[in-house]
This record gives C-alpha cells, structure tokens and sequence, in this order.
C-alpha cells in the first residue's frame, strides 16, 4: 500500500534477523497483477467500512468470571473489550480491578463489567 500511495511499483522487502544482523532483500515477482488487485480491493473495502457511520457498531457480551470451574459472581469483559480503547461507551461502569478469582502473588488486572465480591 505503500508503493501504490507514491504512485510506484512494488519492490519487495528488506527483512533483517535481529539476533544476528543480517539483512536480506525479497524482490517481488515481476508479475503481480491479480496481487495487486485483490489487496487493492480489501484496502478500498477497509476504508470504506471505516468511513460508513450506518454501520451499528454491535456491543459484545461480558462474561461470568470462573475460578476452578465455580462461578465467582462477577462479571469480566470479554478480550476484545477489554482492548478496546473505546470501552467506557459501552461499558460505563467498567472497573479495572486487580483478577479476583487468582492466587497469585500479584495478581493480573481485569476489566470487571460487574464486580460484586472483591475478594474470593
């Protein structure tokens, strides 16, 4: 996407091993037209999708906290939300919160949609 933005062909790539320091350059293959084509249009695509405000954005479910197959009683967001930069429009009451149902000495932080017991 880069070599259609300047307006020039692809090239390739330049891959470097980081361990040790090696540097190789991957020409591209002369003939790259249905490549193109097809990356072409999922960008087209992407940009789009981005664009267009008529598409609801789905609010996707929380899910029960388990600890050794027991429920604990709160509710934690789901990976995707709790990634989600955007997560306090969804989930107003969102609670960062170190993970109830561990053991560990210092224990992961959650996101906890519902928090009700804070110690297990």
């Amino acid at each position: 996407m880069y070599a259609e933005a300047d307006k020039k062909p692809f090239g390739g790539w330049i891959v470097i091993n980081k361990s040790s320091g090696e540097i190789q350059i991957c020409p591209a293959p002369n003939i790259q037209d249905d490549e193109r084509a097809s990356a072409l249009a999922v960008a087209s695509y992407n940009i789009n999708a981005l664009k267009d405000k008529s598409i609801p954005l789905q609010k996707l479910e929380d899910v029960p906290e388990r600890f050794r197959g027991k429920s604990t009683g709160n509710r934690v967001l789901n990976t995707t939300c709790s990634f989600c930069n955007f997560k306090s429009h969804c989930w107003s009451n969102s609670k960062l919160h170190h993970k109830v149902a561990s053991e560990a000495k210092n224990p992961p932080m959650v996101w906890y949609s519902q928090l009700n017991k804070e110690q297990m």
